[in-house]
């Protein structure tokens, strides 16, 4: 329970960041030759988009250890793939209607069912944590990164090039940092800020 409190508080951090950053961070990557700006927009939208999968993803990651501390490797596999399956229209729909966005979207949805159904399995199959308290530490951690989004975002200005692209990247990301980093700390408990203390004394 504790280690999937702290992985979810941290996936949120990791993939709010890169939601914050998301512009500048393709714009440094990629916008050179024919990638120009206006591609650097659909990209960043699309990354802002997969950043909400990132809670889902780790949920799994964990979850699954339930299964496979027991040889019990069939059931988790089935449920993915019958979650997949169930999936595939809403991959249809979306896509029809929103090309590019909507895969992604649909691909956030898929991921995070299959996240949340393998947790539900595992909790009444195996005795694994209830789903309350993940759900908790997911609203704390949204609750800690959305003040650091919102500022990271006025903060950028948006210049062309690579310098640019650097410079919103360094203002915003440690922008976001100095906001959300306490913040995950105040509202995160414990497992949370031992989870950050071990991080800290690992830094180079």
């Amino acid at each position: 329970e504790r280690t999937l409190q702290a992985s979810v508080a941290l996936a949120v951090l990791a993939g709010a960041g890169v939601f914050a950053v998301a512009q500048p961070l393709v714009a440094a990557l990629f916008e050179r030759g024919a990638f120009g700006p206006e591609d650097t927009a659909v990209v960043a939208e699309l990354l802002r988009i997969l950043c909400l999968a990132v809670p889902g993803w780790v949920i799994q990651q964990i979850a699954v250890r339930a299964f496979y501390a027991r040889a019990d490797t069939w059931r988790p596999m089935l449920l993915g793939t019958a979650v997949a399956l169930a999936a595939l229209p809403l991959y249809w729909l979306l896509g029809r209607e929103s090309a590019a966005r909507g895969l992604a979207l649909a691909g956030v949805i898929a991921v995070s069912t299959n996240a949340f159904a393998t947790l539900l399995l595992a909790r009444r199959l195996h005795g694994a944590p209830p789903l309350r308290s993940v759900l908790s530490a997911l609203a704390a951690a949204l609750l800690a990164v959305a003040p650091g989004v919102y500022l990271a975002g006025l903060v950028q200005l948006g210049a062309p090039g690579l310098q640019g692209a650097l410079k919103d990247l360094v203002v915003g990301g440690g922008v976001f940092a100095l906001a959300a980093l306490p913040a995950a700390w105040l509202v995160g408990g414990e497992p949370v800020r031992g989870t950050l203390r071990r991080l800290a004394r690992r830094r180079p």
